[in-house]
């Protein structure tokens, strides 16, 4: 329920589609002043913030769409009580609806056995030709 809820903050965003690039901007101004901490406040989420490029990104969250990059990261009281994994699932749920055609890829380091195991679980396959050093890189195409 809480994963979904952070999904469905993430989707209230508006992006514009601008052909030729892979970069958007949500426009995430309807949930406040400061979003990310709004949606990191509510959900336990946490979201780049669109300031952090600048002041021209107030209010907005930028969005890199050459791929979704699958990116969980839970409080220690959280581990080990499916939470990763759930949101993991939702997440490339929400990939495939909203752009279908883009691969979505996870990145961890060989020693990070349980991040591994839950993009495995999503559905994630690891792409040993993607490997750099010791970061491990899983998407689902192939």
């Amino acid at each position: 329920m809480l994963v979904r809820a952070a999904l469905a903050m993430f989707e209230a965003g508006r992006s514009g589609d601008v052909e030729g690039t892979y970069l958007a901007w949500l426009d995430t101004r309807i949930l406040g002043p400061d979003p990310a901490t709004r949606i990191l406040a509510e959900t336990g989420v946490m979201l780049s913030d669109g300031s952090q490029f600048g002041p021209g990104g107030d209010g907005y969250t930028r969005l890199d769409r050459s791929c979704w990059n699958l990116y969980y990261r839970f409080a220690p009281q959280a581990w080990g009580k499916g939470y990763a994994t759930e949101l993991a699932r939702e997440a490339l749920a929400v990939a495939e609806r909203l752009s279908p055609r883009l691969p979505v890829a996870a990145r961890a380091r060989e020693y990070n056995a349980a991040s591994l195991k839950v993009a495995r679980k999503a559905g994630l396959v690891e792409r040993s030709e993607l490997r750099r050093d010791d970061v491990i890189v899983l998407t689902n195409w192939w």
